[in-house]
C-alpha cells in the first residue's frame, strides 16, 4: 500500500498540478511586484499620509538615535517634561519601521526604501494566502483568489505605505497556514512556527486578534468535543499570550509612564464614544464601498456569488 501511494504522488497529473502552482504563483507575485513599483520613489503623500509619515518618523529615529526595537521614538514632546526625549508608548511592535531603518544603513534615507519593506511583506503575504486557499479550495481557486487579493485596492495601498497592515496581514496568513498545518500533522516545528507567527500577528497589530475566530473554527473542526481537554492547545495559548502580554505591559505601562506620550493620542481611549455613534458606521460603510473594496470589486464579487 505504501508503494502504491508513493507512486500515485508521482503521477503526471500531480506533477502538472505542482507545475501549475509554481508558475501561477510566481506570475502573481511578479505582477504584484510590478504594480507596486508605481511611483516607488514618490514622497509619502498618499491617502493616509499622516500615518505613513508617522512610521517613517519612527524609522528615521531608529536610524539616527539607536536601533533599539523596543524603544520607538517620535519627534513631538509633551509639555510636562519636554526634555525627556521622544520615546513613545502604546504602539504596535514597530517591525516595518525597524527593518526600514536597517535598510537606511545600507542605502541611505530614500523614499523608495520606505516603501520596499511593506511591498515585500505584502508579496510574502500573498504567497501564504495562496497556499492557505489551495489547502482548502484547490490550486485553481487559490490562484484566482490570490490574483484578486493582489489587485484589491486596499491591499495594494497598504502594501506600499509605511503602515503596520502589510506586516500584520502577512503574519495573519502565515499564522493560519502554519496553525492549520500543525493541527493536521502535529510536530514541534509546526507548533513553534504557528506560535511565532501568531505572536507577531498580535504584536504587529493587536486588532488582528479577531482572527481567533477562524483559528477556533479550525481547532473545533480538528478536535471536536476533545478541544477543552487537549493540553497542546493550552500550551499554544501560553506560548502566544506570554510574549504578547509582556510587550503590551512594556508599551502601555512602562513606556507610557516614562514619557507620557501615546502614539495613538487621546482618541485611543475614546472607542466607546465612537462605537456608539451611528454616523461612524455610515462613514465606515461608505469608505469600504467607495475606497477600500470599490464598486468594481463589489460587482465582481456579486457575479462570483
Amino acid at each position: 500500500m505504501m508503494g502504491s501511494t508513493a507512486a500515485e504522488v508521482k503521477t503526471p497529473e500531480a506533477a502538472g498540478v505542482k507545475e501549475f502552482r509554481n508558475w501561477s504563483l510566481l506570475g502573481i507575485v511578479l505582477l504584484g511586484f510590478v504594480l507596486r513599483m508605481y511611483h516607488i520613489t514618490a514622497p509619502p503623500d498618499d491617502f493616509q499620509s499622516w500615518r505613513d509619515t508617522q512610521g517613517l518618523m519612527v524609522a528615521r529615529n531608529y536610524f539616527e538615535g539607536g536601533m533599539n526595537l523596543f524603544r520607538p521614538e517620535i519627534d513631538w514632546r509633551n509639555t510636562e517634561n519636554p526634555g525627556a526625549g521622544g520615546v513613545v508608548g502604546i504602539t504596535e511592535l514597530m517591525v516595518t519601521p525597524y527593518l526600514t531603518a536597517c535598510l537606511y544603513h545600507l542605502f541611505g534615507m530614500a523614499h523608495w526604501v520606505g516603501r520596499i519593506v511593506p511591498i515585500l511583506f505584502s508579496l510574502l503575504g500573498i504567497v501564504f494566502f495562496h497556499r492557505l486557499a489551495a489547502r482548502f479550495q484547490g490550486e485553481v481557486q487559490a490562484t484566482v483568489a490570490a490574483l484578486l487579493l493582489t489587485v484589491l485596492p486596499y491591499f495594494y495601498y497598504i502594501g506600499r505605505c509605511q503602515m503596520p497592515e502589510a506586516f500584520a496581514f502577512c503574519m495573519v496568513f502565515a499564522s493560519l497556514y502554519c496553525y492549520d498545518g500543525w493541527l493536521r500533522t502535529g510536530g514541534a516545528g509546526r507548533f513553534f512556527l504557528a506560535a511565532i507567527f501568531t505572536v507577531l500577528m498580535l504584536l504587529g497589530k493587536p486588532q488582528m486578534a479577531m482572527h481567533a475566530v477562524p483559528m477556533a473554527y479550525l481547532t473545533f473542526a480538528r478536535f471536536g468535543r476533545r478541544t477543552p481537554i487537549t493540553g497542546s492547545l493550552y500550551a499554544f495559548a501560553i506560548w502566544v499570550a506570554v510574549p504578547f502580554l509582556a510587550y503590551s505591559w512594556w508599551s502601555n505601562v512602562v513606556l507610557l509612564e516614562e514619557a507620557r506620550l501615546s502614539f495613538a493620542g487621546p482618541v485611543f481611549f475614546q472607542f466607546k464614544r465612537i462605537l456608539t455613534d451611528p454616523v461612524y458606521y455610515q462613514s465606515i460603510g461608505r469608505s469600504i464601498f467607495l475606497e477600500s473594496v470599490t464598486p468594481a470589486v463589489c460587482v465582481l464579487a456579486t457575479l462570483g456569488l
